[in-house]
């Protein structure tokens, strides 16, 4: 099954593609979703930036697509201006050689001096010899090849007759047991005795040998014609005297006069049309660069596929084969990949050059593939207008990009002030490259440039209701600044534009201090208060606090409950009370032996006076402790536990680089739920290579929290009101998503919540239709609770309808849907474009935004994207996930509802327990988040 919606947005193309994985097992995997950005660069040269989301995850590639049909382009080597002894990186190496685009090059032997292993030829001159590997190259004629090159290399001693074999030109071996020719292409030293003091080189001049050095100093290289020096430990080269006339043969097929330009790689992976791979194997996912050619030899096909990244994995060396023939290709190599995978453009009149791709280091490579094009320059033809904002409200100003092109594609430049502009609508006004908003709506933004027109859609939002910013909460020491940072206003749907500071207000309660200039100013004496940012009828109260409170946690001069542990289980040590201490009578030291193992080892002090550590009070902000370090470099780090159960790590140094008393802190995180425990103190050695043992000592450790801030008296912020969120009705489609009430513990709580609470509960829910039931459920629970349809929460894809709604259960793991079970992605994109219902209801097993939202940040933005989207053709979206919150979001226009787990042991708990509550009445919906118990 094949299913494709195109949508052209400009330079944009949004595919959605949904296939059966192929029987190949080279074949890339499914794909799920796609965008693909096809931009020219130059005449006959095209670049494409193809997104792919597949069931296998991420794949960010990178095309190049070069139709040497075209009178103007050509392709030619890349290496450095000072010779191929020096490296630089893709982009430096298109700047140097005013390429309009390139890729990276060969494969290289990295000692001693990086050198190509293949052949680079460039305008039929030998830049450096061929060896056994594949070989991409040009002919005069424009057409492209792979084959492998021979070679038959000798130099010829006339005065004494010996023949010897040349075994490389400007390449080296990591021995120097070839004998290799250096001429001016290699730079403008020989090697001398850099590396080993038993290196004969011959200074070869006009034919004539001029010198011959063993150890000595390198050789200036001659720049004229049959001038090189020879370089070699090999005792041959001591055959060659001063005086002596040579000559060198260099014979290589195929004949160098046909060939423009040619460079080594690393195997042939598709051949014919078939995949293989014929030589270099570079196994498992890697970033990847690969050269393929069409089948009538006349468009080359350059691909990068980013790796090592957070969401793009790479591919195998068989994969980058069969997406070479997805992309057209009919045969094509592997060049070298890793970190040295680069695609770096730069059309005609762009000052520098550009990665496209996402490197994983700006790596300095030995040569690459260079586009050349000699397109003529032009007028202008077309012209591309890009907004930087997609919405913006009244009085709110966005920049305009724009870009003009000549029929070659070359750039062109534009004076924005000298275009013509025009706004539809009456929405807003642009002066010089500034679009502004006068009037909410929808519109288009018009440029004229000598005849050529371009359009950008934009949107003027209503007036915010809501304000988002930066700041959550100040605290600073007396007559500390903050900047305030960006102030972002919401709309009715929650359509989000940012706000200027022309357009909001500042005003404070409490003598916390002022703003000037988006930077607050906290006051001279300890305070609290709140700041109140206000734009319209849309306010935010940002709690503040000037002023730090310090709190003892514990000297250790009281019996604590405490523990040794190691990291891996083999690592010794110990930790134990003792009388050599800072501050009173007693420490604890930590003992550890990190000289077994590899890679981390960790010695733990763990707190164990409660399941999740030390409690600490308050809200600390950071904690201090003093340490007698022992110079060992290991770093001193901590563990805390939040009452959401969330883990985190926190550093008090990197290297404990000194053997004396010495005070400390560590940060704590800022999205921490308190209260938090204090789990455990602990050394780590992070480096595989060093192995050392030791004892440090800790005392006096500290919290320092802000002082409390009393917001009852503040006036509560603004926010998004959703229509929709209502007191049901009588009559309609009820559909509820809910969990079952777990009482943990034999406690007075679970005997005052009796089944009779719970019976009212089953009751309510037994009215709804349409059930989704989430996590675990004891079967008395469900027995009791009847609905027409119902969804097992714990399926992979669980799905209900009733007149005017559809239902959709989907299981997420902490990295997203894919990694729980990717084909319910296939599903869900199929559903969303093929059902009816004004109203799609979608449960999901976790959060897809926030703290505990997503790890794949990526797949989240592209399940808001799809919601969206559906919401646009007039659908209500809602998601309902579980978190540790009741609340609902409107977000772009889709609503988001959070419900609190089911996991119960406090009265605050029973009463913060939620469920979702829709009432379906044709094309109209409505719905609550529930709360049915109250023991507060």
């Amino acid at each position: 099954m094949k299913i494709k919606n195109i949508i052209a947005l400009g330079l944009i193309t949004i595919s959605v593609t949904l296939s059966n994985p192929a029987a190949d097992a080279t074949a890339m995997p499914t794909t799920i979703h796609e965008k693909i950005q096809t931009t020219p660069v130059s005449s006959g040269v095209v670049h494409e930036r193809i997104e792919r989301f597949t069931l296998g995850g991420w794949y960010n590639i990178n095309v190049l697509r070069i139709d040497l049909n075209d009178q103007y382009t050509s392709l030619g080597s890349l290496y450095h201006r000072d010779g191929l002894s020096s490296r630089t990186t893709v982009r430096g190496l298109v700047e140097q050689r005013n390429a309009v685009a390139g890729i990276n090059g060969d494969f290289y032997n990295a000692n001693p001096i990086p050198s190509s292993l293949g052949v680079l030829v460039d305008n039929g001159r030998v830049l450096s010899s061929p060896n056994n590997l594949p070989t991409f190259f040009t002919t005069r004629d424009n057409t492209a090849y792979i084959d492998y090159f021979n070679k038959n290399m000798t130099i010829t001693n006339y005065n004494t007759g010996n023949v010897l074999n040349i075994d490389t030109v400007n390449k080296l071996h990591a021995e120097f047991i070839t004998i290799t020719l250096l001429n001016s292409d290699w730079g403008t030293k020989s090697i001398g005795a850099r590396f080993r003091n038993d290196l004969h080189e011959v200074l070869v001049v006009d034919g004539m040998v001029m010198e011959r050095r063993t150890g000595g100093d390198a050789f200036d290289i001659p720049v004229s014609d049959n001038s090189y020096v020879l370089s070699s430990k090999s005792s041959n080269l001591l055959l060659f005297n001063p005086g002596d006339k040579v000559q060198t043969d260099i014979n290589i097929s195929p004949d160098m006069e046909s060939i423009r330009f040619a460079i080594g790689s690393g195997s042939i992976v598709l051949r014919d049309g078939q995949v293989t791979n014929t030589d270099l194997n570079i196994s498992g996912n890697q970033p990847r660069t690969g050269l393929g050619i069409s089948r009538d030899q006349k468009e080359v096909i350059m691909v990068t596929v980013d790796g090592r990244d957070t969401y793009f994995k790479g591919t195998t060396q068989e994969t980058l084969g069969n997406l070479m023939m997805e992309l057209g290709a009919y045969n094509g190599v592997n060049l070298d990949g890793g970190g040295s995978t680069a695609m770096a453009i730069k059309p005609i009149n762009q000052a520098v050059a550009e990665f496209v791709n996402k490197p994983t280091e700006q790596r300095n490579v030995v040569n690459g593939i260079g586009v050349f094009s000699t397109a003529p320059k032009g007028d202008i033809e077309r012209m591309v207008l890009a907004v930087n904002s997609e919405y913006v409200f009244s009085g709110s100003t966005t920049n305009l990009k724009i870009q003009g092109y000549d029929k070659n594609n070359n750039l062109y430049t534009i004076d924005p002030a000298t275009a013509q502009w025009s706004v539809s609508n009456g929405i807003g006004k642009v002066d010089g490259s500034t679009f502004k908003g006068v009037s909410p709506g929808n519109g288009e933004i018009n440029v004229t440039y000598y005849g050529v027109n371009a359009t950008a859609s934009i949107r003027v939002l209503n007036p915010p209701v809501e304000i988002r910013t930066d700041l959550e909460s100040i605290s600073l020491s007396p007559g500390g600044t903050r900047t305030i940072g960006s102030i972002i206003g919401v709309d009715e749907i929650g359509r989000e534009g940012k706000l200027e500071m022309s357009q909001v207000s500042f005003r404070t309660i409490g003598d916390v201090g002022t703003v000037k200039d988006g930077v607050f100013l906290a006051s001279s004496r300890p305070a609290s208060g709140a700041l109140i940012v206000s734009s319209g009828n849309a306010s935010k109260a940002i709690p503040v606090s000037v002023g730090i409170v310090q709190t003892p946690i514990t000297s250790f001069e009281e019996k604590m409950d405490i523990g040794f542990s190691g990291y891996p289980a083999d690592v010794k040590g110990s930790v134990q009370v003792t009388d050599e201490s800072f501050d009173g009578e007693k420490a604890i030291e930590i003992i550890y032996d990190f000289s077994q193992g590899t890679n981390t080892r960790a010695a733990y002090l763990d707190f164990k006076s409660t399941s999740k550590g030390l409690l600490l009070q308050g809200s600390p902000q950071k904690l201090g402790l003093t340490v007698l370090g022992d110079s060992s470099g290991v770093w001193l780090r901590g563990t805390v536990i939040d009452s959401r159960g969330n883990s985190y790590i926190i550093d008090f140094t990197k290297s404990m680089d000194f053997n004396d008393w010495r005070y400390l802190e560590a940060q704590l995180p800022g999205n921490i739920s308190y209260p938090i425990s204090l789990q455990r103190i602990y050394v780590a050695e992070v480096n595989a290579e060093k192995f050392p043992t030791g004892r440090i000592v800790i005392d006096d450790l500290k919290s320092f929290s802000t002082l409390p801030v009393d917001m009852s008296s503040v006036p509560t912020s603004t926010r998004v009101q959703d229509p929709l969120h209502l007191p049901a009705e009588s009559s309609g489609v009820k559909v509820s998503i809910y969990s079952e009430p777990k009482i943990s513990g034999n406690t007075l709580l679970a005997k005052v919540v009796s089944s009779h609470r719970l019976k009212g509960l089953t009751e309510s829910l037994s009215a709804s239709s349409i059930g989704v039931q989430v996590g675990n459920m004891t079967s008395e629970f469900k027995s009791a609770i009847s609905h027409t349809s119902t969804i097992n929460g714990g399926s992979t894809y669980g799905k209900a309808q009733a007149e005017g709604v559809y239902v959709i259960n989907l299981q997420a793991h902490a990295d997203g849907i894919r990694a729980a079970n990717g084909n319910q992605w296939v599903q869900l994109v199929s559903d969303l474009q093929n059902r009816s219902e004004p109203n799609i209801i979608i449960s999901v097993s976790r959060p897809v935004f926030g703290p505990n939202g997503f790890n794949d940040k990526m797949e989240a933005d592209l399940f808001h994207e799809l919601m969206v989207e559906q919401m646009e053709n007039g659908k209500n979206i809602f998601v309902v996930q579980s978190d540790g919150e009741n609340s609902y979001t409107l977000k772009d226009g889709v609503r988001y509802l959070t419900l609190t787990g089911a996991s119960i042991s406090t009265p605050d708990d029973f009463s913060n327990y939620s469920y979702a509550e829709f009432i379906v009445n044709g094309n109209n919906i409505t719905y609550q988040v529930k709360t049915p118990y109250n023991f507060k």
